[in-house]
């Protein structure tokens, strides 16, 4: 399993992007390449450097990356309106988000888009390749009374591998991992999670959280936060990552507790997305099936006690989610966000929330 898409060809298996001229970054489906040319990673990656060039799944359709916008001149780029880019919600079937803005031949998409709470602004993580290699930029666009401003990539990322993005229940501050400045060990970087406040839409500078979040020892990233403010998180390091939450009181993070059984298994669990109640838990995982290794989406539900139930494949009524990940909700919680591979091509989805009630086990109906 590659390590760093999550998805498709074995880790065993060496693959490499290739870039083309033109001006233009293009990903394409991973090609061989000898085991011994990979082995160093991109400055501040969090991966280590065999797994970490380790690109994109085999079919999967090439995508484009401009570095500063999502498209060359910019000329062409639609000023979309109004809520969710001006998109009818979808209803219990997936559809595809926002094409040409968050989807589309521009990103090889490598999160949901996280919107601040009042819907006004979205932030995401795309895949680039430069010079053969492979970096994660962070992508926002605001909504003005002009409309949706152009994709940029984030003043605070243009220098430094990120992702996994999260705002804070009351919107003033914005979490993602990153490895700057990175630790260096004999396993490679380390990603922990950094935040940096908002005021107006002008960063502050970010900074990492305290160690009892973000170790040394360990990975952490994409967190996602209930309304009370504790956060669910991913630890670990490839083939070992499980998924942890830490309270917030008084100010201050709670040693983070790893979630039971019914959340983590001896396979990896990442990406975690929490209801805002902590009602239910949406989240990635690695799995062997039928057609190999792969990922897919799992929900696990709160029962009154604090306990969780059994995780659940959300492809039992999805298909699609048979080869998906990284979740995320609307800030109201309505519309359920994932990054899925369909007939060869990666693409951001979006579906009414309330097709997770169809997986609630019979106790909780």
């Amino acid at each position: 399993m590659c390590s760093v898409c999550q998805d498709g060809h074995p880790a065993g298996d060496r693959r490499q992007p290739i870039v083309f001229a033109s001006g233009l970054l293009l990903i394409v489906a991973c090609v061989q390449t000898p085991a011994d040319e990979l082995n160093t990673a991109p400055a501040g990656t969090g991966r280590t450097g065999a797994d970490y060039l380790s690109q994109v799944p085999p079919g999967t359709t090439p995508v484009r990356f401009a570095p500063d916008n999502i498209k060359p001149d910019g000329s062409d780029y639609p000023v979309p309106r109004g809520p969710y880019f001006g998109q009818s919600p979808p209803g219990m079937t997936p559809e595809v988000f926002a094409t040409g803005i968050v989807s589309g031949d521009t990103y090889f998409e490598h999160s949901s888009p996280s919107f601040s709470p009042d819907g006004r602004a979205v932030y995401w993580s795309v895949l680039t390749v430069h010079n053969g290699r492979r970096d994660e930029k962070i992508m926002f666009t605001e909504l003005r009374d002009s409309g949706w401003t152009k994709p940029q990539v984030a003043p605070f990322n243009k220098e430094h591998h990120g992702g996994g993005l999260a705002f804070s229940p009351d919107g003033k501050l914005l979490y993602f991992y990153s490895a700057r400045p990175f630790h260096r060990d004999e396993d490679g970087f380390t990603e922990n999670i950094w935040a940096l406040e908002l005021d107006g839409g002008k960063h502050s500078e970010p900074f990492k959280l305290d160690s009892v979040i973000s170790s040394h020892e360990h990975s952490e990233r994409s967190p996602s936060f209930s309304s009370n403010g504790t956060m669910y998180f991913d630890r670990g390091r490839a083939g070992t990552i499980d998924i942890y939450r830490a309270k917030h009181i008084n100010g201050q993070y709670q040693e983070p507790e790893k979630l039971g059984a019914e959340v983590n298994t001896s396979a990896s669990e990442y990406a975690p997305c929490i209801a805002p109640d902590e009602s239910f838990l949406v989240f990635s995982r690695f799995v062997d099936d039928e057609s190999g290794k792969s990922v897919k989406l799992y929900v696990s539900f709160k029962r009154a006690d604090g306990s969780w139930t059994k995780a659940r494949c959300l492809g039992d009524k999805l298909p699609l989610c048979n080869r998906a990940r990284f979740p995320g909700l609307s800030p109201d919680g309505k519309y359920l966000f994932f990054c899925a591979h369909k007939d060869g091509r990666p693409d951001v989805y979006w579906v009414d929330a309330r097709v997770l009630d169809e997986l609630k086990p019979d106790e909780l109906k």
